[in-house]
């Protein structure tokens, strides 16, 4: 009875130490598993960091200032469009001022083609009491077509503004290629700005650039940007719209 005793007694403390041991065995390889996670994130962060702060090859910094180099000659090119079309709604705009209708205090005034309303040069409303709409002669030039024109107007203007920004936000980008030491991640970051804020009457046809983010398409047409402009006896024709009141 008393060996019965001894031999349950050495089995439970083996029990109890075996027990420890696969409890031990257990942390160990659960301590392992977290060493080997924390250490591989610290590997991974340490090529990131690597990457992000990793100097950008000649060759990167010599392909990004090829593509600025692109963007300024198309930029220049959609300013030089610009103008040339802001010149011709300015003459049209002048030659319509020239055969409206001039009431007698002085004001130039236009018809409506259905001939209920009368505005004058800056869009002012004519009211009937302050002026016989049947004296202007029906060869006169339209409210309608002197609208389209200063809107054709006001969108070049918008265009001319978002070209000049476009063109200072190029200039700032080679201030910091040429003050810095640029990384490639800087480069990468700079194009996708210099994408973001591409205007969309800048014609671009280059999406081979040397950076990781490839350039989209870019390629657009200007008259999406505004209405079309056709010649007619000299002169541009705008498209009929309908007036504002």
């Amino acid at each position: 009875m008393i060996q019965l005793g001894e031999h349950f007694s050495n089995w439970a403390r083996r029990h109890d130490q075996w027990q420890r041991q696969k409890v031990w065995f257990i942390k160990a390889r659960d301590d392992k598993e977290r060493r080997d996670k924390i250490e591989d994130k610290l590997a991974e962060d340490a090529l990131a960091l690597a990457a992000e702060f990793a100097l950008a090859t000649e060759i990167q910094i010599r392909e990004f200032e090829k593509r600025l180099s692109s963007y300024d000659a198309a930029t220049v090119a959609a300013l030089m469009e610009n103008e040339e079309r802001m010149d011709a709604v300015k003459l049209q705009l002048q030659e319509m001022l020239d055969r409206a209708f001039v009431m007698e205090d002085g004001r130039r005034v236009f018809r409506t083609e259905n001939g209920e309303q009368v505005f004058d040069e800056v869009g002012v409303e004519v009211l009937p009491e302050e002026l016989e709409f049947d004296l202007i002669p029906p060869d006169a030039p339209t409210w309608e077509e002197r609208k389209a024109l200063l809107d054709v107007q006001q969108k070049l203007e918008s265009e001319r503004k978002e070209l000049i920004e476009f063109q200072e936000k190029l200039d700032a980008v080679r201030d910091t290629l040429n003050s810095d030491e640029v990384s490639a991640k800087k480069l990468d970051d700079l194009n996708a700005e210099l994408l973001d804020a591409l205007p969309k009457s800048v014609q671009l046809n280059d999406t081979t650039f040397g950076l990781r983010r490839d350039a989209p398409d870019l390629r657009t047409q200007f008259s999406d940007n505004s209405l079309p402009l056709e010649k007619h006896h000299g002169l541009l024709k705008i498209p009929k719209i309908e007036p504002a009141v």
